[in-house]
């Protein structure tokens, strides 16, 4: 546990490199390759992750209509992918899918067959999706991540922002705690926290 904190202040703390320079510009999106490293290590301090898996890991990286989002699936499926060949989170495989968001009747359905235990949300995804994912999130005990804050609260439990140079985790407690995870205090200690 003490290597995860260790990774977790590494990859979340300030960069002394173009710290001003990129305060000028609009900000940028975490890489997808740093957000499936800071991803696994999150849910390494799920200390209810083993309860809400069935034997893999598997993240469903969900993705609506929008052409940005199926460029971010692809990325995304490609990056937690190449990490799961190096790796495993508390013991446990790691796998990633893509599923294609067409409706709230159909994404619990595409979770279930999956067996997910989390949710990476792609941009793009609608009210409806997020109310959708909200539900699901909640049924069937898998923790939403995005890489946009506005999502936090709104289905997604944990968002994964640039702030500067650095990566900052974002936790809705509640919605976390309402996807059956537990997470550990020396995380949140290092996160945004918002109840």
């Amino acid at each position: 546990m003490r290597t995860l904190l260790v990774f977790l202040v590494l990859v979340c703390s300030p960069s002394s490199t173009a710290v001003g320079a990129e305060t000028s510009r609009a900000p940028e999106q975490v890489p997808p390759d740093r957000q499936a490293l800071v991803m696994l290590r999150v849910l390494a301090y799920d200390r209810n992750l083993r309860e809400r898996t069935s034997g893999t890991l598997t993240i469903a990286v969900v993705n609506g209509q929008s052409s940005d989002g199926a460029q971010k699936q692809a990325a995304m499926v490609a990056a937690l992918g190449k990490v799961a060949q190096e790796s495993t989170v508390s013991g446990l495989q790691v796998k990633a899918v893509a599923v294609d968001y067409s409706g709230p009747g159909t994404l619990e359905a595409r979770l279930s067959a999956a067996g997910a235990s989390a949710i990476y949300v792609c941009p793009g995804l609608g009210k409806e999706a997020l109310q959708a994912i909200a539900e699901a999130s909640r049924r069937n005990s898998v923790l939403a991540f995005s890489e946009n804050e506005a999502e936090v609260g709104l289905g997604v439990g944990i968002a994964l922002v640039r702030r500067g140079a650095r990566v900052s985790i974002i936790i809705d407690r509640s919605a976390v705690a309402e996807a059956g995870a537990d997470l550990a205090p020396e995380l949140l200690q290092l996160s945004e926290v918002r109840d």
